[in-house]
C-alpha cells in the first residue's frame, strides 16, 4: 500500500477537497492500493449519495453554528467530522473483486490495526468498526469503472455535543439500534484508552499499512481542485429536496433506511426518487426507471424480475413493495 501525502505547507482544506483527491487518485495514478489520513478544516456533516440532506440535517442550526454540510459520492449515513476525528481514504483496482467484498477487506484491515494498537476492535454491521460493541469507525464505499473507493472516519475523541445535535436521523433508524441518541452507541479511541496523541495514531497507522509513501505535486493539487468544484455544484448537493416530499420509508438491518418519494397519477407511479443511507452496488436509478409508469397490480411482477439486492445492498423484492404500501 502506498501513501500519499501532500505538498508542504498546505492550507486547511474544505472536506470535499479530499473526496476529490480521492477520485484523482484512482484515474491519474498508476494502479495499485493508495492510503491516505486527513482532517477537514472546520466542522463538518457529510452525507450520503442518496440520503435527502433536509431529513438528516438541522441546516438551521448549521448555519448559525457555521457548521459545513456537504455531499459525498459514496452511500451510507450522515456523519460528523471535526477535529476530533480522522478521515482515512483507501483506493484500489476493482480487479475481479466486488465492491462488498474489498470494503469487507478493508474494514478487516482497520479493525486489524486497531488490535495491534490494543484496542479490541472487530468489523461488524454493514459499515462498523466497534470495540466493546460501540462504534468507533464508520464506513463507506463507492465504485468507479476500474476502481473501488472506501472512506472511514475514526473518532479519536468523541464530537461536541452541538456538532452531534445537528444531525436528525429518523427516529425508525434509532429505534431499530435500540437507543435514545445518536451518541449512546459511539465511542473513541482516548475513551478507550488509547494513550497515543492523534499525530502518533497517525503515523503508527501509517508506518503498520504503508511501506511506500508519495509525494504529490503542485500540478497534481490543481488537478485534485477542478474535480473538487463538482463537489459544490447544486445539482449534486441537492439541498433543495424537500424533507415533505417523502411518501414511503422502510428501515432493515440489512439495507438501511431507504425513502421512495413518488405520485400517483392516473393510478400509476411518477417521479418516483430513492434516497436513503443504503449502499448502492449499481445506480439506483435502475429501480426508478423500471417501475416508472407501473400500477400497484404491476409491481410485485416487476419487482421480482428486477432482483433489486442487486442494486442495493440487502434489499429483496418483499422490502421494496412494502414502500409502496
Amino acid at each position: 500500500m502506498i501513501y500519499l501525502s501532500l505538498p508542504s505547507p498546505q492550507s486547511p482544506r474544505r472536506l470535499p477537497f479530499f473526496l476529490a483527491m480521492e477520485e484523482w487518485a484512482a484515474s491519474a495514478l498508476p494502479d495499485a492500493e493508495y492510503f491516505f489520513v486527513w482532517q477537514q478544516a472546520g466542522p463538518t456533516i457529510i452525507c450520503g449519495r442518496n440520503q435527502t440532506i433536509a431529513l438528516e440535517v438541522d441546516l438551521p442550526l448549521c448555519r448559525r453554528s457555521g457548521i459545513d454540510v456537504v455531499r459525498r459520492r459514496s452511500g451510507g449515513g450522515a456523519v460528523v467530522a471535526d477535529e476530533n476525528n480522522l478521515m482515512l481514504s483507501y483506493v484500489r483496482p476493482r480487479g475481479s473483486q466486488s465492491v462488498e467484498s474489498i470494503f469487507a477487506e478493508w474494514s478487516d484491515t482497520l479493525a486489524r490495526a486497531l488490535r495491534e494498537l490494543g484496542a479490541e476492535a472487530e468489523a461488524t454491521g454493514r459499515n462498523d468498526i466497534c470495540i466493546n460493541g460501540r462504534k468507533v469507525s464508520g464506513g463507506a464505499f463507492y465504485a468507479l469503472p476500474r476502481h473501488a473507493i472506501a472512506h472511514s472516519t475514526m473518532l479519536y475523541r468523541l464530537p461536541t455535543a452541538e456538532l452531534t445535535s445537528a444531525l436528525t436521523p429518523a427516529r425508525a433508524k434509532l429505534e431499530s439500534k435500540g437507543v435514545k441518541s445518536v451518541a449512546a452507541r459511539i465511542t473513541s479511541l482516548t475513551d478507550e484508552g488509547l494513550t497515543l496523541s492523534k499525530d502518533d495514531f497517525s503515523e503508527k497507522l501509517r508506518a503498520m499499512l504503508c511501506p511506500e509513501s508519495l509525494e504529490l505535486t503542485d500540478a497534481d493539487v490543481r488537478a485534485i481542485e477542478e474535480i473538487e468544484k463538482t463537489y459544490y455544484r447544486p445539482s449534486f448537493m441537492r439541498l433543495d429536496e424537500s424533507a415533505e416530499s417523502v411518501a414511503g420509508r422502510i428501515h432493515t438491518k440489512s439495507a438501511g433506511q431507504i425513502c421512495a418519494s413518488f405520485r400517483l397519477a392516473d393510478g400509476r407511479i411518477s417521479g418516483l426518487n430513492l434516497t436513503g443511507d443504503f449502499f448502492a452496488l449499481d445506480d439506483a436509478r435502475i429501480i426508478e426507471n423500471a417501475l416508472e409508469g407501473l400500477s400497484p397490480d404491476e409491481l410485485p411482477a416487476a419487482a421480482e424480475a428486477l432482483k433489486p439486492e442487486r442494486i442495493i445492498r440487502g434489499l429483496d423484492a418483499r422490502t421494496l413493495l412494502s414502500l409502496f404500501e
